[in-house]
Parts: structure tokens; sequence; C-alpha cells
């Protein structure tokens, strides 16, 4: 039977498209949100990739929220899997990138796009929230039905002359106007690639034509209020140079739940008197080779150290699995002599684990693991670079693409972290010389482990005076109360 709720006096759609790196923070938020929310009798819906329902499921039950979930039907998961996709993560190169995941991007965002008109029309919603990624579709369902849209940010987008558009370039372009000028060059071609797909969506709300702009420069030209969901830690401790007075930096939102714990196969390692283990993972980047990550885990085991190896979406354990039965799905493309190489890889990893140097996790709280850990070796997605920050722990960023090598200078330039080792560069030898850099280099490893250690004592206090996630809430309520809509575009 269909559960029956009683009439809300307030009904917020908050959309999260994107990695698990996109929808966590939002996850993390909602609740929140909802529990905020829940004496005026109003309701939450998180929208979000139905890939994610699971893991909805999970905090709802932890925390007995009343947050409900509604589904998207486009999997981000296939988008970072499509060749198309993998052959950008190669190059590394912005344009190349934009150019190669033109076609499954556009097919993810036709998908949830679809789902989100029809969402609409089913729900009547008094605020819609949203990441970057839903913003396109959410700016144009302020536009059509005067809902009033509240946008969270996960990677800076607004213009400053302190850095470029942090997808453009991850360092300054050699001067301040260069940096300025970058923002609406990005804004422009991010509208002229997407700007037939979204006309043919604005034309099926019965919206006028966007001509030259998009939203990105829109939100600026109509002084939309901007909530950014990382820390001015990450710029030594201050607002971007230009950022407007309603642009708020409030901290990185962490889901933690009350039954959060590590898993006894994780705490037994922890607690061999061994030393700390060296954290690695791509997080929710699909690793190009998924045997180059075998191969990379190894040669940190041979250099001495222990290691806790985090899959995220390589689906290793298929690849484990077929290996190590012999069957081979791809069989054409191995020579006997690739078989044999990865039968005794495996095998050498096996022994690793057996000699209680390795462990090899599919997923844990991040929170209570990287403080436990000698080093976080991680991609630089903004996420897992929060937790990172606030674990006090130095780190080794290995960026793949969009705004991960920004982040990665960003740990660089505040002393936390070795100099970044570029996705498309990687050896083994740069990985272990970055290690090494962060753990074994005396004085100057030192120095590095105790700015990691400052930084998060800073974010500590930050947060001990005002939670990130409760600073965003108040922000929201306030955008609730002066809402900012979408003015129509004249025909």
């Amino acid at each position: 039977m269909e559960t029956i709720y009683p009439p809300c006096s307030q009904t917020i759609g908050v959309i999260a498209i994107g990695t698990r790196g996109d929808f966590q923070p939002l996850l993390a938020f909602c609740l929140d949100l909802q529990q905020r929310m829940i004496t005026s009798n109003a309701q939450v819906y998180l929208i979000a990739p139905e890939v994610f329902r699971q893991q909805y499921e999970k905090a709802v039950q932890s925390t007995r929220s009343s947050l409900l979930f509604k589904s998207l039907k486009g999997n981000p998961k296939e988008t970072m899997q499509d060749p198309q996709t993998q052959e950008a993560l190669r190059t590394g190169n912005f344009a190349t990138v934009m150019q190669l995941t033109a076609k499954p991007n556009e097919m993810l965002m036709s998908q949830c796009t679809h789902d989100l008109f029809e969402i609409a029309k089913e729900t009547p919603f008094n605020t819609l929230m949203s990441s970057s990624m839903g913003m396109p579709i959410a700016w144009m369902l302020s536009e059509r039905y005067e809902i009033p849209l509240v946008y969270i940010g996960l990677v800076p987008e607004a213009p400053t002359s302190d850095f470029p558009f942090c997808v453009l370039s991850p360092v300054s372009l050699g001067d301040e106007e260069k940096n300025l000028a970058s923002y609406e060059l990005v804004y422009h071609a991010s509208f002229k690639r997407t700007e037939e797909m979204v006309n043919q969506q604005r034309q099926e709300l019965g919206l006028a034509q966007m001509k030259d702009e998009g939203w990105l420069s829109l939100k600026e030209k109509y002084n939309m209020p901007i909530i950014y969901a990382f820390s001015d830690v990450a710029f030594g401790g201050k607002k971007p140079k230009g950022y407007r007075e309603n642009i708020h930096l409030t901290g990185y939102f962490e889901l933690k739940l009350e039954d959060d714990h590590l898993d006894l196969e994780i705490e037994n390692f922890l607690a061999s008197p061994k030393p700390e283990p060296v954290f690695l993972s791509f997080g929710s980047m699909p690793a190009l080779n998924p045997f180059q990550l075998f191969e990379l885990t190894r040669s940190v085991l041979m250099r001495n150290e222990r290691v806790i190896l985090s899959c995220g979406w390589t689906d290793m354990d298929k690849i484990m699995e077929d290996l190590n039965m012999h069957h081979f799905e791809i069989l054409s493309k191995f020579t006997e002599e690739e078989i044999q190489h990865y039968t005794e890889l495996l095998n050498s990893l096996k022994q690793y684990i057996a000699n209680d140097r390795l462990l090899v996790i599919k997923d844990c709280p991040y929170y209570l693991l990287f403080p436990r850990c000698a080093c976080i070796v991680h991609h630089g997605g903004a996420g897992t670079t929060g937790t990172a920050l606030k674990s006090g722990k130095p780190q080794v960023v290995i960026p793949v693409f969009m705004d991960q090598p920004f982040w990665a200078h960003k740990m660089y330039d505040l002393g936390v972290a070795s100099y970044p080792v570029l996705f498309k560069d990687i050896t083994n030898e740069k990985v272990n010389e970055a290690i090494d850099c962060v753990l074994h280099q005396g004085e100057k490893s030192e120095d590095i482990k105790k700015k990691a250690l400052l930084i998060a004592q800073q974010l500590q206090a930050n947060e001990h005076d005002c939670d990130p996630i409760s600073r965003a809430i108040e922000l929201c309520l306030d955008c609730i109360k002066n809402p900012f809509i979408v003015p129509r575009i004249e025909q």
C-alpha cells in the first residue's frame, strides 16, 4: 500500500546529478535540512540517479529521516566508463575532454532532463536547489514555473582574478586580467557546446531560446546567491578576490551517520603494531587499465609500505575473479605472456595480503579511516580533498580531470601535499617519489606533516564555531525568505 503523507507547508527539491562525489555531500545536506524543516511540516526530496538509491536508503534507515527520494534514469557510472570518456581521461587536456565527453554527457543530461521535467509536473516544488550539473535543468524549471532556486556549488565557478576557471587551468594564467577573462571564455564555450540541446529542452517547456548566454553567465548577470560547499582554508583562509557579498564559502559537507564504523577487517589491519598504512584510491574515477592500479599498489608495497587499497568504481572484483578463474571475457586482448604476468601479479598481491601488508576494501567512511593512515593518495575530487584536509594527514594527489588538478595544486600550495602527479603522466616511480616526499624526506616531510595537522586544526576550529551544513541551511532558509527566481527571457 502506498504511504500517504500529510499536506506539506513547503516542498523542497534538491537535485544531485554526477558522481558519488557530487551526490554524497548533498545527501548529507538533505538529511540535516529535512530534520531542520520537520517542525514546519516541510518535505525535502533528494532527486538523484537511481544508482544512488541504496546509499540514500542506508542513510535514511540510519537516521530515521523522513527525507524522500525521486530517481533519475541517467547513470553517471556508465558515463564514466564510456569508451569516449576513457579516451578523454588519457589526455588530461581540457579541450579534448570537452570534445570526447560531449556525447556521453549529453546522453546522461538528456535522460535526467526528461525525468526532471516529469517530476516537476507531478510535484509542486516551492523551492529547488541544485549543484552545478543539475543547474541547467533547474534553471529552466525556475524560469518556467517561477520556482525559487538555490545554487549549492561544489567547485569554484564564480569569477575571480586570483585564479582562472578551475577546469581550464589549475594554476594562474600569468596575470589577474587573464585569470578573470577565463571565466567568461569558459561560460561561453560551455553554452555553445550544449546550446542546441538546451534550446530543444526549453522549447518543450514553452520557453524562449537562449542566444548568447547560458546559466553560468546569467547567474552573474542576475546577481544570484551562491553557497559553496568548500572552505576558504583551501584559499589561504580568505575569500577569493572579487567574489560578491552573496557568495558564501561554508566549508565541506560530510556525511556522518550514527552507525558509521570501520569493518572489523579494517580495524584489525589498523590495529597492527606495524607502521600506519598508505591509503590509495581513485574514488569514482575508473582506472584506465585496472592492472595499472595493481602494478602501482605492488610498487608501493615493494618500498616497504603498508597499503589500504580502495577500489572505488574500477570493478576490480570482477577482474580479479575472471583472472583467478582463468575466464577471460576479453581473452583476445591478452597474450599468453600477459596472462602469466597478471596471474603472477595477483598471486603477489595475495601474498602481501596474507602478510598483513595489504588490505583491499570496497568502501568505508573516509572520515574515520583517513586520520589513521600515514598519508592519503587520492584523485583530487573536492569531497575527498576536504576529508583528507580535515584528517590532518599529508596528501599525494593524482588528479584525473576537470577540477581535480585545481584542488591538487591548492593542496601543494597550502604545503600539505607533494607536487601533483598528473594521472595522464602517472608512473610507479613518480608516485613513490611523491610518497617519499610527504613521509620519508626528513625535515621536508616533517614540515608537510606539521602543516597538514595545522590546517586540520583550523578547519576544526571553524566547524566548532559553525558546522558547514548548518551554516548552509541557514543561508538556504534566507534564500527561501528572499527568493531568487530566474527571470523570463522574452520571446
